[in-house]
C-alpha cells in the first residue's frame, strides 16, 4: 500500500507481551508524522491515549464522551469510572 490516508486498527496489543505493546505503540505514534490518519480501538486505555489526539469512549455501542485525549486523562470521572482512579 504506498501512502495510505487512513488506518484501521482494532486491538493491536491483544496477545503481545508488554515489550512488544510498547513497540507497536511507539510505531504506531510515530506514523502522525507522516500524516496518516488512525483509528484505533483498543481496551489498553493509558497505551491509546498517549499516542492520540482525540479519544471516543464507547459502552456497549454507545458513545459515553468525546474529547481530546489529554483532557480526557484528567477528567476525574473519566479516570474513576475507566481507569480505576
Amino acid at each position: 500500500m504506498a501512502r495510505p490516508r487512513l488506518l484501521l486498527v482494532d486491538e493491536p496489543s491483544l496477545g503481545l507481551s508488554p515489550l512488544m505493546v510498547e513497540e507497536v505503540f511507539t510505531y504506531l505514534g510515530g506514523l502522525s508524522d507522516s500524516k496518516v490518519s488512525i483509528i484505533l480501538a483498543e481496551q489498553n486505555v493509558r497505551m491509546a491515549l498517549k499516542i492520540t489526539d482525540r479519544a471516543i469512549v464507547l459502552s456497549q455501542g454507545a458513545v459515553q464522551t468525546e474529547m481530546g485525549a489529554a483532557d480526557l486523562m484528567n477528567d476525574t470521572s473519566f479516570r474513576q469510572k475507566y481507569l480505576g482512579g
